[in-house]
């Protein structure tokens, strides 16, 4: 996929903003790259170019995945095995519980974050259910939870 790139001064520092098609952008401040400073040295400064390089890591659909993919997440991208992933699944009186992590919106912080649940009876499911409540019908088996930013 290719996605616009630019740099903007809104925010009193550079960001990096990733135009995903659709109205849909990601805002990534100078600050976070800057927490990186292997990644800022590999790619001599240029924010734009490490944010869509990629990451070595891929989803659960097995694309490969970005740079700036690992800021949506919450993950390290100097981290391999930094990566978002669903953290536990109980089932307790009737109602399913699922967490994740990073949870960027857990301990009453809210962060721009949306996160989306998916279910499936089957694995080899080909589309999986969105699950629209706090507490999936216990007709699914398998979940997968998703990160992006509204």
């Amino acid at each position: 996929m290719d996605y616009v790139v630019w740099t903007s001064d809104d925010a009193g520092g550079q960001d990096v903003v990733i135009d995903l098609g659709g109205g849909a952008k990601i805002s990534i401040p100078r600050s976070w790259f800057e927490s990186y400073p292997s990644l800022l040295a590999q790619f001599g400064g240029d924010c734009s170019e490490i944010a869509l390089a990629p990451s070595g890591k891929y989803d659960r659909r097995g694309n490969p995945l970005y740079i700036w993919q690992d800021y949506v997440a919450g993950t390290n991208p100097t981290d391999p095995t930094s990566v978002f992933k669903v953290k536990s699944f109980k089932y307790e009186n009737g109602t399913i519980t699922i967490t994740w992590d990073p949870d960027l919106n857990e301990s009453g912080t809210k962060s721009v974050r949306r996160y989306k649940v998916y279910g499936a009876e089957t694995l080899g499911q080909t589309l999986w259910d969105l699950i629209e409540t706090d507490h999936p019908d216990s007709k699914y088996k398998f979940f997968a939870v998703d990160v992006d930013m509204p």
